[in-house]
């Protein structure tokens, strides 16, 4: 039951997810080399919008529809980032894995 899950537009817009420990244990790294500068934290792998939910949907058990919203005027249809800068200067690369870190979520917002 319930309204399901929604994605805007056709849910093969792109984003780079990156899980928010490693997010955390990149700036830890940065502080550590006394980096200065603008670095980009991330995956460099890009991952659709709809296998995010598609995830989320699996985390939480369930097999809600996954249904589809009108198009955001103007979204940015990919986007990924290239963490090399900050791995050259740090050896960080994130550890966390897509699944592990959406289910991790989940349950976070379950406790």
């Amino acid at each position: 039951g319930g309204a399901g899950l929604g994605v805007t537009g056709d849910g093969l817009q792109t984003r780079d997810f990156v899980f928010v420990h490693d997010v955390v244990e990149a700036n830890a790294r940065a502080l550590q080399h006394q980096l200065h500068g603008g670095f980009n934290v991330g995956t460099g792998v890009e991952t659709t919008i709809l296998d995010i939910a598609r995830a989320v949907r699996d985390a939480a058990g369930t097999d809600v529809d996954i249904g589809h919203l009108d198009a955001r005027m103007g979204e940015q249809r990919r986007s990924c980032i290239d963490p090399g800068a900050l791995e050259r200067a740090t050896g960080f690369r994130p550890k966390t894995a897509l699944a592990d870190g959406v289910q991790r979520t989940v349950d976070s917002f379950r406790s």
